[in-house]
């Protein structure tokens, strides 16, 4: 019998609170050329972020509430790359909880468990409003790009 033991975590401050590749995929993902991001907390295992739509006019309609994919795809990364390093968003499942406008949202990812090569993510989507209510939630599998071939 095989006996599985949880991913031993490393101690905070043995990483840098900011690897600089979360500034590489801050500025290569598409949804930055969509939305203003900010990295409002960053952890080797927890990502806060804020997100605003660059330009409110394209958005009367609503047509980005789509495109949130892509920002919980950046979150998600942004959180394993201080944990994995460089790594994909294999799969996820959103779930809408509320209506909501894109204006500005509030998203908070956390690494739920690790093991080489792959994570598992949860991330928690808010609505910038004071309220903050929760308006859709994600989990997904991030695994580390030297294993899916990627470069």
């Amino acid at each position: 019998m095989r006996i599985i033991t949880p991913a031993t975590l490393p101690e905070p401050n043995a990483i840098l609170a900011r690897p600089p590749v979360m500034d590489e995929l801050l500025a290569a993902h598409p949804a930055s050329h969509l939305f203003n991001v900010v990295v409002t907390n960053g952890s080797f295992n927890k990502v806060s972020l804020s997100v605003a739509v660059r330009d409110p006019a394209q958005n009367r309609h609503g047509e980005f509430q789509g495109a949130l994919g892509l920002v919980v795809d950046l979150a998600a990364r942004l959180a394993g790359a201080g944990l994995i390093g460089p790594c994909e968003l294999l799969e996820y499942e959103m779930h809408y909880h509320s209506g909501f406008t894109l204006e500005t949202l509030s998203i908070d990812v956390d690494i739920q468990s690790a093991a080489p090569g792959y994570a598992i993510c949860h991330c928690a989507v808010k609505s910038g409003d004071a309220d903050e209510r929760l308006v859709a939630s994600a989990q997904g599998t991030l695994v580390k790009q030297s294993s899916l071939g990627l470069t």
